[in-house]
Parts: structure tokens; sequence; C-alpha cells
């Protein structure tokens, strides 16, 4: 979260099993922070079940993408984000 603060990057793809706090609960204070709240973020994830998709984009993800993924629609969709 540092590190975002400094960068201030376009974009963040966030994986939810993280050590420490997991990417539901930095999604929260990424999208309840004013300085934080636009950058759009793809959750890039081993979790797949309904209710964590419906959860992350509740929680404000713009996407939500299933690891492994392939490559070529991750690249796509990041692109389609930097465009906006």
């Amino acid at each position: 979260l540092d590190l975002i603060h400094s960068v201030h990057p376009s974009l963040i793809l966030l994986d939810i099993v993280m050590p420490g706090v997991n990417g539901y609960e930095t999604l929260s204070i990424l999208k309840s922070d004013p300085s934080t709240k636009n950058i759009p973020v793809i959750m890039l994830t081993i979790k797949g079940a309904d209710d964590e998709i419906k959860k992350g984009l509740s929680l404000g993800a713009d996407d939500y993408m299933i690891k492994p993924c392939n490559l070529d629609l991750l690249i796509k969709r990041v692109n389609a984000f930097l465009r906006k």
C-alpha cells in the first residue's frame, strides 16, 4: 500500500491470497482512499467460486480473472483499462 501511494500506478493486478492483509482487505482500503479509489483494479486469483467473484466485484474490483488465465486475454483487459 505504501508503494501504491508513492508510485501512483495506472492499474493494479491484485491477488486475494497474500501474506498478511488479503486482497479483499487491500481492495477495500484502496477503494475507500480518495487518492487511490479511481485506480482500476483487476483481481487475478486462483479463487474462482461465484461468491468470491461477487465479493471482489462488490468491493470495487473493476474486473476479476481466475488463474491460470489466458495471457492474451489478460493483456487485452489491461490495455482496455489503460486506454480509458
